[in-house]
């Protein structure tokens, strides 16, 4: 993993100086399963590419950063290639939306929580490279 090896040669250089860094792999994907689990508990179809989880963080993040990421109006329509919410393997036709899942049922709600999930997965990862003090 080429992230991982620069964060590795960076670190063996400013490590000594007190600086550290550190290649952060488990905040995407595995917030992504945890929510993904949540979201198919709940009855909604889980997604890969634009679908619920994306679109609600682009939501969550519009009202942030004071920006139009999200066509509201076009809400109603983002269904795109059905996915089976275990294997994520497609079991449809792809309407070409570019969309992989459903983002109808998306809300600001669901993508604050989502993103918060990614903060929370990432920090947990982070205090693991910490060495504790005895």
């Amino acid at each position: 993993n080429v992230y991982d090896t620069v964060a590795n040669k960076l670190d063996a250089e400013y490590g000594p100086k007190g600086i550290h860094v550190y290649y952060c792999d488990q905040v995407y994907a595995p917030a992504e399963a945890a929510f993904d689990k949540e979201i198919a508990a709940k009855g909604m179809q889980v997604s890969t590419h634009a679908g619920i989880s994306d679109t609600s963080e682009m939501m969550y993040l519009e009202e942030i950063y004071h920006e139009a990421w999200v066509r509201d109006d076009q809400l109603k329509n983002a269904i795109g290639t059905p996915i089976d919410n275990v294997t994520h393997k497609p079991t449809g036709p792809d309407p070409h939306t570019g969309i992989t899942g459903d983002a109808r049922a998306s809300t600001k709600e669901l993508g604050k929580h989502f993103f918060e999930m990614k903060i929370d997965f990432a920090v947990k990862q982070i205090e693991g490279f910490i060495p504790r003090k005895k």
